[in-house]
């Protein structure tokens, strides 16, 4: 990969003293480049590894939500089975009342 310092040299055709300095900057560059580019590839890397734990706390969120739901389902299953037994003995209390009732006439 050309540098600017090796693209300004092509265009103007120039050639100092200072060439050796621009090469060793070159490589400090390019030993820059590399280091910038593993940094990038690490925070790529961290920031998959971020989305996964993500995924995963948003699918044991979802699973737990469903959980709940779930027992609340199951919940009001008892409660209305509750009801209709609480019903029958109040239905049940009522004609023993008015058979009592009805005997002690």
């Amino acid at each position: 990969v050309p540098t600017k310092t090796t693209i300004t040299k092509s265009i103007t055709g120039t050639s100092n003293d200072d060439d050796d300095d621009h090469d060793h900057d070159d490589h400090d560059s390019d030993a820059d480049s590399e280091k910038e580019k593993e940094e990038i590839r690490r925070a790529v890397l961290e920031t998959r590894d971020a989305i996964k734990e993500s995924r995963d706390a948003i699918r044991e969120s979802r699973d737990a939500i469903l959980g709940s739901f779930e027992e609340m389902r199951e919940s009001r299953q008892c409660f209305e089975e509750s009801r209709e037994a609480v019903n029958e003995l109040r239905d049940a209390a009522v004609s023993a009342a008015n058979a009592i009732e009805r005997e002690n006439r």
